[in-house]
């Protein structure tokens, strides 16, 4: 797969391995404290966060860590709207696969919201035209497929 940059504003898609200074220039251009949404411990056990964390200490990015975010609660978009809130967020990212991106969405959005975000996902309110953090996303793609086709039963 060739590595490649997508952009259809707002959205920028930077793909590829060893594209980090791009991700992290993105970052810098928004400014501010980052909310990094992560599920288990899997992206620490591999490494990966050690290298961000050094990365965004080089960079000079402050953050903020939100763990533990394994499934996609309600509780945890309300937690982590807060978070941001209280810590003066400017960028939220979610690290992993669909459950932190899906959290990490939610809370970027949350976080500028007066309303309760239940009233959002229930389409009691329009999200439309509202406010919206910035939001990343490091994809950790980590998917064992096995459709036991050959195996005999």
């Amino acid at each position: 797969m060739n590595d490649f940059i997508y952009t259809a504003p707002p959205t920028k898609l930077i793909f590829g391995e060893n594209r980090q200074e791009e991700f992290l220039n993105e970052i810098k251009q928004v400014g501010g404290k980052v909310l990094l949404v992560m599920g288990g411990s899997s992206f620490q056990k591999n490494g990966y966060y050690d290298e961000l964390i050094e990365a965004f200490d080089e960079q000079k990015i402050d953050y903020v860590d939100f763990k533990g975010v394994t499934a996609p609660l309600l509780s945890k978009v309300r937690e982590g709207a807060a978070l941001c809130r209280t810590e003066k967020i400017r960028c939220v990212i979610g690290i992993g696969g669909g459950t932190c991106m899906d959290v990490a969405k939610a809370v970027a959005f949350a976080a500028l919201q007066e309303e309760d975000v239940l009233d959002f996902l229930t389409w009691k309110l329009s999200s439309e035209g509202r406010p919206c953090l910035p939001i990343g996303e490091i994809v950790i793609l980590s998917i064992l497929v096995d459709t036991f086709s050959s195996r005999r039963m």
